[in-house]
């Protein structure tokens, strides 16, 4: 999609003009015209010497535009950002709704928050405690509406049309994060930014990771599936990349994390239920197997429970262990 998820960029122009206009019309014969009327062509032109230098007085009260640095701060060494208020505030970026909460207090890291597919951007404050305490830590939490994303490159052909209004994956690594990264100074490079998801929104943790590369400093995904070949029949991925036996070449080489393993360079807290009946944990298991063989030296941490399925109840217990793995990093 190319026309309504695109980038945006700011351009700021000042703007401070004033104009003055004279010009009286005369029907004169020019063989007739005496030498009398100069005086008056004089007294007119010395009049608007004066009015045009008042105007630029004017003009050079006006204060020029202070030069945007890329830390965040003027030339004044003052923040250029909007202040963001304490709670929750809404944005909308290309008709996406992003929800950004920020804490009371010290600011220690921000955390981009992604749900499971077709889950509002609001399941997870209401579904778990995961807001709460992070905002207790101190941190600041994006929340994009990704709708019926699965964090794709693009669209194909194959994709249903009623799906193709949600934000792709490329919008949130190349639109959404650059646009609050230049406006509101969140996740920005080399601060203490960091990523979650549930379920299809676990999946777009590693995808986002590996199309940032460095920007965050841990991720974790819970429930997440990474390599869409692995589950020929599900109802989700048929949706977007057309039937398995038909388009073996989309599902095997686009958008499969499980082959970009190798390229991964942020530390991932991978979480699963034992139980899961809508994503098969053996997800989980061989996207942690193939980690380990093919980037060994990656920090990555596997963490099954027995008995857990495909639920708030089983996300909301990974909570705490989750925090603690981003405190670590």
């Amino acid at each position: 999609m190319t026309d309504k998820f695109s980038n945006h960029s700011l351009v700021i122009v000042i703007i401070k003009s004033f104009e003055f206009n004279f010009a009286p019309v005369m029907f004169i014969n020019p063989r007739r015209v005496c030498f009398h009327f100069y005086p008056l062509l004089i007294i007119i032109a010395i009049v608007s010497v004066i009015l045009v230098g008042c105007s630029g007085n004017e003009n050079s009260k006006a204060k020029k535009p202070i030069p945007l640095f890329s830390n965040g701060v003027n030339s004044e060494g003052k923040s250029v950002f909007p202040p963001l208020e304490v709670g929750l505030q809404t944005i909308e970026l290309d008709s996406v709704n992003v929800d950004i909460q920020v804490p009371d207090g010290k600011i220690n890291g921000d955390i981009l928050v992604l749900p499971g597919w077709n889950f509002g951007r609001d399941r997870w404050c209401a579904g778990s405690d995961l807001c709460s305490k992070a905002l207790a830590k101190g941190y600041r939490l994006i929340m994009p509406e990704m709708g019926l994303s699965v964090y794709s490159t693009h669209y194909f052909p194959q994709t249903r049309d009623d799906w193709r209004n949600a934000p792709t994956g490329i919008w949130l690594s190349d639109t959404l994060i650059p646009y609050v990264q230049r406006f509101f100074g969140l996740l920005s490079p080399g601060k203490q930014n960091f990523i979650i998801g549930l379920s299809t929104g676990g999946r777009g943790v590693v995808m986002t990771s590996l199309r940032t590369v460095n920007l965050f400093k841990a991720g974790a995904s819970l429930s997440g599936d990474f390599d869409q070949s692995q589950t020929p029949f599900d109802a989700v991925m048929t949706g977007f990349y057309g039937s398995f036996d038909e388009n073996r070449d989309l599902w095997m080489n686009f958008d499969n994390p499980m082959h970009e393993a190798a390229f991964l360079k942020v530390p991932m807290y991978l979480g699963h239920g034992l139980n899961d009946p809508i994503v098969p944990v053996e997800q989980t298991q061989s996207f942690y197997k193939t980690l380990t063989e093919v980037n060994p030296k990656l920090n990555v941490v596997l963490h099954l429970v027995p008995e857990a399925g495909h639920d708030f109840y089983y996300w909301n217990s990974e909570v705490d262990a989750v925090l603690n793995f981003f405190e670590e990093h």
